[in-house]
């Protein structure tokens, strides 16, 4: 009888474990999403974006949050953008992953954007859909308890499901203005998933305030975001870019503040017009201050 009510005990404790790390994981990619994706890497939040400037640009992007919290959540991001030759299409891919204790969550799509000119090569509307597949994993080699749970199984044993993202943007030389629809298999299908802290739009606009191209030139730009997450309250994101330099070798810095209460800044640097580095610091949540320090990030990125 012990026997079976320990049985019985350990099943409920993995269970409650697990549910709890689906929902955390699903937490911090909506209410703290990648840094880079406000300025340097928007193909991030937005597949309208990819191959918008032109080229090809390859960036991966590495993150560790909560580092003083054991199994602490850790994030990687590749993205490949690829202009055709038609300078008026694009096709990217977008892969994530995100592990956090014993769940592994991956997600991979492909894009393709349509960039329209409107008035000469510096203004465009831009459309972007991103299609793939996600699924969710539980090292149960990790696990310190009995792997023989049904839950884990059938956790594991799961269908991968395809989903996807879609999205417009309006660029000039000075201005920004987009859109998103992430998540499209939640968002079509909302009476089949009702997990909460599913990102429902993606707003955002900004404005290059100064802009001077010269060898020793300089530009601000200001950035007003706004993020729906369902079952949660909306999020708020203000912030600005300084960008240094001129056409070869740049160096930028950015403040974003987040209506969550809680501050992105980060610095980068573009070398030969080719070359990119960036370091991002999230500061926790007001919620969080006091038992995590803040999540770091950094991305190394190549165009040709």
């Amino acid at each position: 009888m012990k026997k079976h009510t320990y049985r019985k005990s350990l099943q409920l404790m993995c269970g409650t474990l697990l549910l709890t790390a689906m929902s955390t994981a699903q937490v911090r990619a909506q209410l703290n999403p990648m840094g880079a994706s406000f300025y340097q890497n928007q193909y991030l939040s937005n597949p309208a974006m990819a191959g918008i400037d032109g080229g090809i640009k390859l960036n991966l992007h590495y993150r560790n949050q909560w580092s003083a919290v054991p199994g602490a959540p850790v994030n990687y991001a590749l993205t490949g953008e690829f202009s055709l030759p038609d300078k008026k299409s694009s096709v990217g891919v977008n892969a994530y992953n995100d592990k956090a204790g014993l769940l592994s969550r991956t997600r991979v799509v492909g894009t393709f954007a349509y960039h329209l000119p409107l008035n000469g090569v510096s203004e465009s509307l831009s459309f972007g859909l991103s299609v793939g597949f996600m699924n969710d994993r539980i090292d149960d080699s990790a696990l310190n308890g009995d792997i023989s749970d049904p839950g884990i199984s059938n956790f594991n044993n799961k269908p991968t499901y395809i989903d996807g993202d879609f999205g417009i943007a309006y660029t000039s030389k000075q201005w920004n203005a987009q859109a998103s629809i992430p998540n499209l298999n939640s968002f079509l299908n909302r009476s089949k998933r009702e997990s909460a802290d599913i990102g429902t739009y993606y707003a955002a606009v900004s404005y290059k305030l100064f802009e001077d191209e010269e060898d020793y030139g300089y530009n601000v730009e200001p950035k007003l975001a706004y993020r729906g997450i369902r079952s949660h309250s909306d999020i708020f994101d203000v912030g600005a870019q300084l960008t240094l330099g001129g056409k070869e070798n740049k160096a930028r810095g950015m403040v974003v503040y987040h209506s969550s209460k809680s501050v992105s800044a980060g610095i980068g640097m573009l070398l030969k017009s080719r070359y990119e580095v960036n370091a991002i610091y999230n500061s926790p949540t007001a919620a969080l201050t006091s038992y995590t320090n803040g999540t770091f990030e950094v991305g190394l990125g190549l165009r040709f």
